[in-house]
């Protein structure tokens, strides 16, 4: 599966925008902030440790 690519990704028309983010909402349910933060916070400290 490619990339995705806005330029050339098809228009949607006549959506109901609301009801498109209750389906993507039903999909994958928000990720708590403080929860996100500790996933990403091994990641930045590898990068850190890679530039000095």
């Amino acid at each position: 599966m490619g990339e995705w690519n806005a330029y050339s990704a098809a228009p949607l028309e006549n959506v109901d925008v609301d009801e498109l983010l209750d389906d993507l909402a039903d999909v994958a349910p928000p990720t708590p902030l403080g929860e996100g933060v500790a996933d990403l916070e091994p990641v930045l400290r590898r990068q850190a440790r890679r530039q000095l």
